[in-house]
């Protein structure tokens, strides 16, 4: 079975072609390099080759004219919008951007199928005129202002491609333009070249119009590559080729060259079915290892991305017989992980701004810079840990804003520092940034030892040197916002090119990529709707009926382009693998793409064609989580001990052993302490401790003493400012003054004004209160194992006091609590559930421990031991079980404080993690 580009090589050869006067044009610049090989393996003698260039070379030497590039033309169209808009109505740059890219793009179709852009932009002002007039009533502004949108875009245009002609300069589709208008002078110049067409399909009007020109003027042949079988049985495939050969002139007298039969030659083809992307690439891998075990080596096949983003899934999971690779598609910038770097740079500034922070930056985008992969290389040359430095100079001491001082001090590394003076600026000026950001990309280029990290810091250091010289030239960067919204626009139309050996070992393309070519094997991933074909997106301002009148491509062309695409591509292929994605979401995303179907019904009417449909599904065993399970041994009982002696054990130890024994023996055994974490918004715990420190404060004066009502009151007017006092020392280098910790700050002094409050009304009651202690501290011991060993035991109460003579022994929560959590339970049936077990148990543990510590003959004394609950203070005092603390309750409290730490110290018990923990 030969190869397209074989069959137009040996037919040439076969003619005896003087390629001394000849100029080849495939389809793409790949497609040259296919057909140079395809010459220099048919030429038998030393000669030169042929003048070959791509479709698009072709059309801008005929132009005379440089196609300008994407940075460069919103420059040069911003200038023109300005110079042809009303002061009052100009957007600034970075709005500007956000709609410029689609008129250009509508500027590009329009001269590519050379159109009367004027009469276009005026009709589309007179439909909406019309259907403001069969309305019957006054014009409203947003219909005026899109009449009037159309009539600006119409000044643009006309201004742009004006301005952009003196200079010799034009974007992609007034090259087109100017191309056909140019024809008839390149053809004097050229009289004795030429032209041979190879493998074109889906053709601009300007395009058209050029080659049968120069068909008209025999000074050209063309070659199709169209398969008989599919041209027959597939219009959408066919669409543009059976328009050529039945309406241009060309053909009505000469053969049309070349309709060849090879689809219907023996193809394996697998239709294979797989869930999510990244299962796709897998499979695609293992195909891969199949077919290298069948011919050694990948000489001949093609794996086509249908959807170009899983390129990098792609060349990671290369299996180990692919030696050889050729990418030959771009890849996207906005893809590439280095440009998250200068995203978080922008951010930093945008945040900033919203923020109005003047000299400071918000410590999230400062740690998203320090810990930007792209950077780290620095770090690492000069031995340095960033994240044990954000811990210890940012967590550590709450730094939510920080200064530049502040970033600079974070190292004493000059060369560090000297980067981040180019990156933490004390301006947003877009400018200044741009600078700073080359010469920071140098910095990285010297420091990095990543060859493929170095290539896209090349091309982001090639992409804002474009735009610091088009900015000199046009100065419209005047901040970091417009800078963002230009660097972003750039990252959707911007690729990263990969070189390599185009010939040899396996190549990895996009759909657009596979013109002229062919291989024997092809795996196409990605065969869905919304892939092949790419869908209903349309990237325009004018309206899909009206581009179908004056003849604009729409969705049904573009499916048309993916449909030739698609079966040309499996003409000559023997060997096809078509992965699709199985996972449909709730908007029928991953639907299988209809090529699919077509294809079925093709092979019934091929016997050669052996296909076969599968799905496949990730391998997997579900095996139930293993319990991290810690054995004990002396050492470990030893660390128990250790924390025993030097600490005592507390009610939130134990119950923290409850919840999870391992999260008991990483904290209180180990000593592992939590991630340290900013306290941006308040946390409860923080919350907590302010208030107890405000109520301790307000109460240390009346110690001892019989509350009275005008105390109270006395307490009441010193609460903002103790709450404030409170506030700035547990909350470090916070801000309470606006968002959520205002709120929070208010809530506090809200919590505390409402206790008052109920304090003042038992007051009123006539009941007595005497505050004995303000968070004391509670010290107790008991012994296990039959009295062979002491346990040390420690708490603190928040508030101990006589209320009309009864001990009362009280932890505030600010949390909600009822009273049925602190009611007669059997401690066996709720020593696994957390919730039902630890403020029983806690409050049982401070009263134990009172008693044992005071002496206090519990026979002769009222003792309650409760909760006083912010939230619900209603309730009013909250107490265990209800009731007094008898004997018999702490008798079985005990019993119940023996058996947990008997099973703490047992070595025989290992340390087993509750599979469901409460926190």
């Amino acid at each position: 079975m030969q190869k397209f580009m074989k069959k137009v090589t040996d037919e040439l050869y076969e003619n005896n072609t003087d390629f001394q006067n000849i100029t080849l044009i495939p389809s793409s610049k790949r497609a040259k390099i296919f057909l140079k090989n395809s010459l220099k393996n048919k030429s038998k003698t030393t000669s030169f080759l042929p003048k070959i260039s791509s479709i698009e070379e072709f059309i801008e030497e005929i132009s005379e004219i440089n196609q300008i590039d994407t940075t460069e033309i919103l420059f040069q169209f911003y200038q023109i919008y300005l110079k042809n808009t009303k002061k009052e109505n100009q957007e600034t740059f970075d709005k500007f951007i956000s709609w410029a890219s689609i008129v250009l793009n509508d500027f590009n179709e329009l001269d590519r199928y050379l159109i009367d852009a004027d009469k276009i932009f005026d009709y589309l002002s007179d439909i909406r005129r019309i259907e403001e007039w069969f309305q019957e009533k006054e014009i409203t502004k947003l219909s005026k202002n899109y009449i009037n949108y159309f009539k600006n875009i119409k000044k643009y245009y006309r201004e742009l491609s004006n301005t952009l002609l003196q200079q010799n300069k034009a974007y992609s589709g007034l090259v087109f333009k100017k191309a056909f208008e140019n024809l008839d002078n390149f053809i004097q110049k050229n009289k004795i070249q030429q032209y041979i067409f190879i493998g074109l399909n889906a053709l601009t009007k300007s395009e058209e119009k050029i080659i049968q020109k120069l068909l008209f003027e025999k000074k050209a042949k063309i070659y199709f590559d169209v398969d008989n079988f599919l041209l027959t049985n597939n219009k959408s495939y066919g669409k543009f080729i059976t328009k050529y050969k039945e309406n241009w002139s060309y053909f009505a007298t000469l053969p049309f060259k070349s309709i060849s039969d090879d689809y219907k030659n023996e193809k394996n083809i697998e239709i294979i079915g797989v869930p999510k992307n990244v299962t796709q690439i897998k499979e695609a891998s293992s195909i891969l290892k199949k077919i290298s075990k069948q011919n050694n080596n990948l000489q001949n096949t093609a794996l086509v991305l249908a959807n170009e983003q899983l390129l990098p899934i792609a060349l990671n999971s290369l299996p180990n017989e692919v030696s050889k690779v050729n990418i030959t598609m771009g890849y996207a910038l906005k893809n590439i992980h280095t440009a998250s770097f200068f995203k978080s740079i922008f951010n930093l500034y945008k945040n900033k701004n919203r923020l109005n922070l003047k000299d400071t930056f918000y410590y999230k985008d400062v740690i998203a810079i320090l810990k930007n992969n792209t950077i780290q290389t620095i770090f690492k040359k000069n031995k340095i840990d960033i994240k044990s430095i954000i811990s210890d100079k940012i967590l550590k001491v709450n730094l939510i804003f920080l200064t530049k001082k502040q970033i600079l001090t974070l190292t004493q590394f000059s060369e560090i520092n000297s980067f981040f003076n180019l990156l933490f600026l004390d301006t947003s000026n877009g400018k200044i940034m741009v600078a700073n950001l080359i010469s920071a990309i140098e910095i990285l280029k010297k420091t990095s030892n990543d060859f493929l990290e170095t290539e896209y810091l090349n091309r982001f250091y090639s992409i804002f040197n474009q735009i610091q010289l088009y900015n000199s030239q046009f100065p419209f960067i005047k901040n970091i916002e417009t800078l963002d919204a230009l660097f972003n626009q750039l990252l959707e139309t911007e690729s990263l090119s990969f070189k390599g050996e185009p010939l040899e070992g396996l190549q990895i393309m996009g759909m657009l990529e596979t013109r002229n070519l062919d291989f024997e094997n092809i795996i196409i991933t990605s065969v869905n709707e919304g892939f092949l074909p790419s869908g209903k997106k349309s990237n325009s301002f004018i309206p899909f009926d009206v581009k179908k009148e004056i003849g604009l491509p729409t969705y049904s062309e573009k499916d048309a382009v993916f449909s030739y695409h698609f079966f040309r591509l499996l003409q000559r292929a023997k060997n096809v693998y078509l992965l699709y994605n199985t996972e449909t979401d709730d908007f029928g995303a991953s639907e299988k793409s209809r090529f699919l179907l077509q294809l079925e019904q093709y092979a019934k009417q091929n016997p050669k064609h052996h296909i076969t449909h599968k799905i496949v599904s990730p391998i997997s065993t579900l095996e139930p989580k293993k319990l991290l399970e810690i054995p004990k041994n002396q050492q470990v009982i030893q660390l128990i001990e250790n924390y025993n002696q030097n600490k005592g054990f507390s009610p939130s130890a134990l119950t923290t052993y409850i919840a999870n024994p391992i999260y008991f023996y990483q904290q209180r055994v180990l000593g592992i302490k939590d991630i340290q974490e900013i306290e941006e918004t308040i946390a409860t715990n923080t919350l907590g401790t302010i208030i107890h420190d405000v109520l301790e404060d307000a109460y240390k004066p009346l110690l001892n003493k019989i509350l009275l009502k005008e105390d109270i009151e006395k307490i009441k007017k010193e609460v903002p400012k103790k709450t404030l006092h409170y506030f700035k020392k547990h909350v470090k280098n916070g801000k309470f003054n606006q968002g959520k910790n205002l709120l929070i700050f208010e809530i506090a002094k809200q919590y505390i004004y409402n206790f008052l409050e109920t304090e003042i009304a038992s007051l009123n009651k006539g009941n007595k209160i005497i505050v004995i202690g303000l968070e004391k501290e509670l010290k107790g011991n008991i012994t296990i194992f039959n009295n062979t060993k002491t346990i040390n035991l420690r708490g603190i109460a928040d508030r101990i006091e006589r209320f009309n003579g009864a001990l009362r022994i009280i932890d505030y929560k600010t949390g909600t609590t009822k009273q049925t959590t602190l009611n007669k339970k059997n401690w066996e049936l709720t020593r696994t559930n957390y919730k039902s077990y630890s403020k029983r148990f806690q409050l049982m543990f401070y009263a134990y421990c009172y008693v044992q510590m005071e002496n206090i003959n519990i026979e002769n004394t009222s003792i309650e031991s409760g909760i006083i609950s912010f939230k619900n203070l209603k309730e009013g005092f909250l107490k265990v079980d209800n009731t007094l603390i008898s004997i018999e309750n702490l008798q079985q409290f005990k019993h119940e404080l023996q058996w947990l730490l008997e099973e703490i110290y047992a070595l025989e018990k290992p340390f087993i993690e509750n599979p469901n923990p409460p926190f």
